[in-house]
């Protein structure tokens, strides 16, 4: 029998050459999950007759896909080295996700003759006026979720005032065609998907901002966690799950299929059946929270349920199934199922509580805060807490996975 214990990963990041202008090359970048921030354990070159001896430690400065350039620093108990020699063998000891607050720009679009016209970006202080005033409230109110962005190339979303109304635009844009148009001829994913009314005054425009970048920020965080944990360095990770979405003909269909990422995607319609199922690849049990991101940015917990007790516990080479669903159109457009499995120990892990709004209120949903995952999820989700990182150790006991699709207008082409 092969056992459960874990094989110990080789250092495989090389120190690729000489410093140069103070930084030490490695032959590794984002496709091998380096980033800004990440600190890098040194050991000697192969073939050493110590191969297992901490030489020091890098921190990684800048990344491209396959090259970074890092620098000797002192980390936890060793001492900064004063230099590596090319060859030297290094291995992936903690990971910064940087800084995760929501980045915002104001802007704002006169409407011309012909329909809108220019978009004009503004420092901060300098937009209109009624925007710059509920913004200086949202940002006192939202402290650690969101931040004023001044060059517009830098902003994950705009509040962008239209006539009479301001409009919340991702800085990516709304995919207006996504899925072609309607049966109707109506586009699919309309292009403003949150109109807010200012006559009211500055603080109830700002009580609206609030209540939608909270929203935002809250689902967008939880996305990029789960991207970011699925970049490179995880080959021997401890936990590791597949998450899959299952369609069904009907109540009678007993198995079902599951949908492919196709060419558009995955694609739901209104009254479609489906499931999903999360499946134990690993050597551990684990405890497996499932969350639902509507196009709303709502978060749901749909295993387990909040306020119960349900064993979310899930055995090696086991595969829990979700209960089937029918597919509505109350929300339209990006959706996706979040996945978080935990390595099993005495207490059951249980992140149902990142649906409440509040942090009060989801830590009293069990002891998954206290962990070094908790505390990254309640820094990256509610601004609260110093945390912004995670050692080698605690990412390789969790696993963050992403299902995405789109959900269909009803009437679409194609249903």
């Amino acid at each position: 029998m092969l056992g459960t214990a874990e094989w110990k990963d080789r250092p495989t990041i090389i120190v690729s050459g000489p410093p140069f202008g103070g930084a030490i090359p490695v032959a590794a970048g984002h496709l091998h999950g380096l980033r800004s921030g990440t600190v890098l354990a040194v050991y000697p070159p192969a073939g050493h007759k110590e191969p297992e001896k901490r030489l020091g430690h890098l921190l990684v400065h800048r990344a491209t896909p396959l090259r970074a350039l890092t620098e000797s620093v002192a980390f936890e108990d060793h001492p900064r080295a004063e230099a590596f020699e090319p060859g030297c063998r290094c291995r992936i000891v903690y990971v910064d996700y940087g800084d995760m607050r929501l980045k915002i720009g104001v802007q704002s679009q006169k409407k011309d003759a012909k329909g809108d016209g220019d978009i004009v970006s503004h420092v901060p202080g300098k937009g209109p006026a009624h925007i710059e005033g509920a913004v200086e409230l949202l940002l006192a109110a939202a402290i650690g979720l969101v931040t004023r962005e001044s060059e517009p190339a830098k902003s994950d979303w705009f509040i962008r005032g239209v006539g009479d109304k301001v409009v919340l635009v991702p800085a990516t844009g709304w995919p207006a065609t996504m899925l072609g148009t309607t049966r109707r001829g109506e586009p699919a994913i309309p292009q403003s998907k949150y109109a807010l009314e200012h006559g009211q005054g500055i603080e109830v425009l700002a009580s609206s901002l609030l209540d939608a970048f909270t929203r935002i920020a809250r689902a967008r965080q939880l996305m990029g966690l789960a991207n970011l944990t699925d970049e490179g360095g995880r080959a021997r990770a401890a936990v590791d799950i597949r998450l899959d979405m299952i369609r069904y003909k009907n109540e009678a269909d007993p198995s079902g299929s599951a949908v492919p990422h196709g060419g558009r995607g995955r694609v739901l319609y209104d009254r479609d059946l489906v499931s999903f199922t999360v499946k134990n690849t690993c050597r551990h049990t684990v405890d497996v929270t499932m969350l639902f991101i509507d196009s709303g940015y709502g978060v749901t917990s749909l295993f387990p349920e909040p306020g119960t007790i349900d064993d979310n516990r899930i055995a090696p080479g086991e595969t829990f199934v979700l209960p089937r669903i029918e597919v509505n159109a109350d929300t339209i457009g990006a959706e996706q199922i979040v996945a978080i499995a935990v390595k099993s120990g005495r207490d059951r892990q249980d992140f149902s509580g990142l649906e409440q709004a509040t942090l009060e209120k989801a830590r009293g949903t069990g002891h998954a805060f206290s962990s070094p995952l908790g505390q990254l999820l309640q820094s990256a989700m509610y601004g609260k807490g110093e945390t912004r990182g995670l050692r080698r150790s605690d990412i390789d006991n969790y696993a963050v996975r992403l299902l995405p699709w789109v959900t269909a207008p009803a009437g679409s082409a194609g249903q």
